[in-house]
């Protein structure tokens, strides 16, 4: 026989378990949202993870079919980073293929990259300072 008590620890077990559910749920599907954040974002956090910007220059992002993308100079290299909108499905279907793919392809030849939600960076494998810009590229929210 089930009493009322015993019930009540029932439907509190089984709400605890649907709330916490729903917040595993919840929070993969979020994971790197970070769209609203712009290029210049970008960069003053890489200043402000201690990497010396020199330089930020436009570059045109049609040639990754992104949004937008800029090269930055820090010490003395650049590093490209492109923006895609994942608002929209094609390019939010493109970054999740980049990202899986791990590499792009640019004029022929393959060049690996990394994404942070939004974004692509390329050319900081071959970076001298390749750990300290992937660390702060990665903590960009």
């Amino acid at each position: 026989m089930v009493t009322i008590t015993k019930l009540r620890d029932y439907c509190s077990v089984a709400l605890t378990a649907s709330l916490l559910l729903f917040s595993i749920l919840f929070l993969s599907a979020c994971d790197k949202a970070n769209n609203h954040l712009t290029l210049g974002n970008l960069s003053d956090h890489f200043a402000r993870c201690g990497l010396k910007v020199e330089s930020v220059q436009p570059l045109e992002p049609g040639v990754l079919k992104a949004t937008s993308a800029m090269a930055v100079t820090i010490s003395g290299r650049e590093i490209g980073i492109y923006k895609y909108d994942t608002g929209l499905d094609v390019q939010k279907k493109r970054i999740a293929r980049i990202a899986d793919d791990g590499f792009i392809y640019i004029v022929g030849l393959k060049y690996p990259v990394l994404v942070n939600g939004s974004f692509v960076m390329i050319g900081a494998h071959s970076h001298p300072q390749k750990t300290e810009i992937v660390k702060a590229f990665n903590s960009f929210k």
